[in-house]
């Protein structure tokens, strides 16, 4: 037995609470680039800057937080599987202040109140998601993500960030060099090699967020490590080598490849998993298409953007049964 995942969201859904958000968006955010591009040299105007773009940053994430839940209230209801759709039962003003405390804290810890925060944001929007009249679940832990952030994020940055400054400091040391001479190539170089030192920190942290109960289910990955980063890697490189070009495509084969290795247990043995089943050639068309629409109307179309290409992804999304599965192999 198989299922479709359907959606029927458009724009016409959402576009209003979605155009409000990005107006006091763009509102907030715009004067804090301004504010953050040519700092003063003057001591008291320096420190009231940074206390402006501080508080307008926390002004963007009490933004983000109340439209998330009004605009995620709003597609759940336009998803179903089976004929029962989701629902979404979080409220804005606890939503809020799990964002504003996390902020916060996260500025006071120098960060290391992150993974706390991302449990705590994680939990909250999986734990308000409704299907069939039962809560979700999540079930993954902070002390695991906690190792993933020091190992695999904040070691690795810091080791190629000091080793990049030590170039950079010894190009400005050797004036006439070749190195010298080429320090804006060695910071693009320092760009790409953080992106990809990144991947394995990606991978872990979303394979710890695809940890969810619901009922007697539980819904994880099954996959590896090595093969995994491989896979992302060559979809980062394809994407650069292509300037950018090969992006949706890259996009794509991510959601098939680890919507395959999703898998929905009972009782520890596998019961079902997904797939996709929607074709590239469509899907890079769509991508690209609602990207330069909403190039084109300077964001005015990215509600419509948004629920075209959630609706690709979602009614290409199967439920198969582990016996169906083995059928075909």
């Amino acid at each position: 037995m198989r299922q479709n995942l359907v959606c029927t969201l458009t724009g016409k859904n959402w576009w209003k609470p979605f155009m409000l958000f990005i107006v006091l968006f763009l509102a907030v955010f715009i004067p804090v680039q301004l504010a953050s591009m040519g700092p003063s040299t003057d001591g008291g105007k320096a420190m009231a800057t940074f206390f402006f773009v501080l508080a307008m940053e926390g002004l963007l994430i009490v933004i983000q937080a109340a439209f998330s839940v009004v605009l995620m209230k709003i597609a759940y209801a336009t998803i179903a599987a089976n004929g029962k759709p989701f629902s979404f039962t979080g409220d804005i003003g606890q939503y809020v202040k799990i964002n504003i405390l996390g902020f916060l804290l996260c500025l006071v810890t120098l960060g290391f109140y992150i993974p706390v925060y991302a449990r705590k944001v994680t939990a909250y929007v999986v734990e308000h998601s409704v299907y069939d009249g039962e809560k979700a679940r999540f079930l993954s832990r902070t002390e695991k993500l906690y190792k993933y952030y020091v190992l695999a994020l904040l070691l690795p940055v810091i080791a190629i960030v000091v080793i990049f400054s030590l170039i950079l400091a010894n190009s400005a040391l050797a004036a006439n060099s070749l190195i010298a001479s080429s320090a804006g190539g060695i910071v693009l170089v320092l760009y790409l090699v953080l992106f990809i030192a990144l991947i394995p920190f990606i991978y872990l942290a979303y394979k710890w967020m695809v940890n969810i109960g619901w009922k007697s289910l539980t819904i994880t990955w099954d996959t590896q490590f090595w093969p995994s980063c491989r896979f992302l890697l060559v979809q980062l490189l394809l994407s650069v080598v292509t300037l950018g070009i090969y992006w949706p495509a890259a996009v794509i084969s991510i959601y098939r490849y680890f919507a395959g290795k999703t898998v929905i247990c009972e009782n520890g043995s596998e019961k079902s998993r997904l797939g996709f089943e929607g074709k590239t050639g469509k899907g890079f068309a769509l991508l690209w298409g609602q990207t330069l629409l909403t190039v084109i109307t300077c964001g005015i179309y990215l509600p419509w953007a948004y629920a075209n290409c959630l609706r690709y992804f979602v009614n290409a999304t199967v439920v198969q049964e582990k016996q169906d599965l083995l059928g075909r192999n």
